[in-house]
């Protein structure tokens, strides 16, 4: 199969493609922002951790056990989430203060740039007709319209896994339908790199699923890699890729290989020697006086 071009087909949409796309996305927002902060209905304990972490450190410079600003994962009870998703908080936070809304806000944003990302992807592969099924179906599933009430990291995960691939289409680092002939573009080169390995330090499966995509598509496209390098700025643009990824995901990958705790997940209720750690890290958050909702810390029992 040629992999220059994966789809040739008459596949223009009937009017204006702008149209369909501004239709698709106004669905999307609409289903994702209309009720934002009472459906669900309460706070999930995850949205309330991730609130939490947030807000202290927006107000102590520290997540809520204590480590002063943080980058891999920080320490909740009994669990060691990353981090991501807590800087993403914090200027909506600055903004909007604590609260259902501004926690769920930047998960429903991020659906709908997924929405946006999902038509850009399809579109430069396979077309319009092709981008208009894919957007669509992704501003209407019902999980994804979940992901966008749902105050958490793994609600990033969307926008995290298609956003690279929308700059590498827009590097022209990808087979498309156009511009294969095109030179690459060497800062959407630098961007999608930075992207695949930011991504990482999002929820825990990005950081075997965006390495093994960037993987996959050097591996399962050698000709047109071959291409690539040899056009004019071509070995340029690609060693901006790689130089992205690896600045940025290389410190993850040690950490995760050096680090047990960044792996460790969900382990509020197991008994033995990790719930007796468990709890002696509570009795530690309340001693220590950092934001875990006790009278003790100042700034933050202004929230109380």
């Amino acid at each position: 199969m040629d992999d220059r071009r994966l789809l040739s087909s008459n596949d223009a949409l009937p009017g204006r493609a702008g149209l369909w796309l501004l239709a698709i996305l106004t669905i999307a927002c609409a289903l994702r922002l209309v009720g934002l902060a009472s459906a669900p209905p309460g706070v999930n304990q995850d949205e309330a951790l991730s609130a939490w972490n947030a807000w202290c450190m927006l107000r102590e410079g520290r997540a809520l056990s204590g480590e002063p600003w943080p980058v891999f994962h920080c320490r909740n009870i009994g669990d060691y989430p990353t981090m991501s998703f807590f800087y993403v908080l914090l200027p909506f936070q600055a903004i909007g203060g604590l609260s259902v809304f501004t926690t769920r806000l930047p998960a429903a944003l991020s659906g709908v740039f997924a929405v946006l990302c999902t038509w850009h992807v399809a579109r430069a592969l396979y077309g319009e007709r092709a981008a208009a099924f894919a957007s669509a179906a992704l501003a209407i599933a019902p999980w994804s319209i979940f992901l966008g009430h749902f105050g958490t990291g793994a609600s990033l995960g969307p926008l995290q896994a298609v956003l690279p691939l929308s700059m590498l289409l827009a590097a022209r680092l990808l087979p498309g339908r156009s511009g294969e002939d095109a030179p690459p573009v060497a800062g959407w080169a630098l961007a999608a790199g930075l992207t695949f390995g930011i991504g990482t330090y999002g929820f825990h499966s990005l950081r075997l699923q965006l390495p093994l995509t960037l993987f996959l598509l050097v591996a399962l496209f050698p000709s047109h890699w071959r291409r690539v390098i040899s056009s004019p700025g071509g070995l340029r643009a690609t060693l901006l890729l790689a130089a992205g990824f690896l600045v940025t995901f290389g410190p993850m990958a040690w950490v995760s290989f050096t680090d047990p705790d960044s792996l460790r997940r969900w382990q509020m209720t197991r008994s033995g020697p990790t719930a007796r750690r468990s709890r002696r890290s509570h009795a530690w958050y309340s001693s220590a006086g950092r934001c875990i909702s006790c009278p003790t810390s100042s700034s933050c029992a202004e929230t109380t």
